[in-house]
């Protein structure tokens, strides 16, 4: 195994393991609520679906367009790892308001602590890095993970539009001031 791929698989079982040692009792429903939509059987799709394919690509040996370099393979390894980190950072900052699909605690608050003081979805973006830089690296192309990275990418749009409608709905004006605040995933950006 080279270090590209054994970067991208270690990375993705840390990232994978990061819901069954971090979920709280309360998360681990996986049942829909009104307000899911079908968003987390949605990106849980497209995402299995891009691992999936990666290794299918790599294991029929196609080459799909330019391979990274060995200096922007360990840049996508970092991307891989830096994804996993976010990811453990996020679910500790929400603690036991983490959940899988869409619901609002009781007692739900606006979270403004950890990465969340930088971006409103920082678990999302921490699946496109995982998933968009894994899909690079094991694939050996740059189209694959841009492709990886766009999928997933229009899965969270969709699903951060009903988070969103959501979240406003139950904690009005306070949600509405921290959507001024900060970015949905990208610092400056979006």
């Amino acid at each position: 195994m080279d270090g590209s791929l054994a970067a991208a698989v270690v990375g993705l079982v840390a990232h994978g393991l990061a819901e069954p040692l971090m979920r709280h009792r309360e998360a681990r429903s996986i049942a829909a609520t009104e307000f899911d939509r079908g968003t987390t059987l949605l990106v849980s799709a497209t995402a299995a679906a891009a691992v999936l394919l990666a290794f299918a690509v790599r294991a029929a040996g196609l080459a799909l367009g330019p391979a990274p370099g060995t200096a922007a393979s360990a840049l996508l390894a970092l991307l891989v790892f830096a994804g996993a980190g976010l990811r453990y950072w996020s679910m500790a900052t929400l603690g036991r308001h983490f959940t899988r699909t869409l619901r609002v605690a009781e007692d739900q608050a606006v979270v403004r602590a950890g990465p969340y003081r930088l971006v409103r979805h920082p678990g999302y973006l921490s699946n496109l890095l995982v998933y968009g830089a894994a899909g690079a690296l094991v694939t050996r192309s740059w189209l694959y993970g841009a492709a990886a990275l766009l999928s997933l990418g229009l899965a969270y749009a969709h699903r951060i539009h009903h988070e969103e409608r959501m979240l406003v709905g139950a904690l009005g004006e306070r949600y509405r001031a921290y959507q001024r605040e900060t970015r949905r995933l990208v610092p400056g950006l979006y």
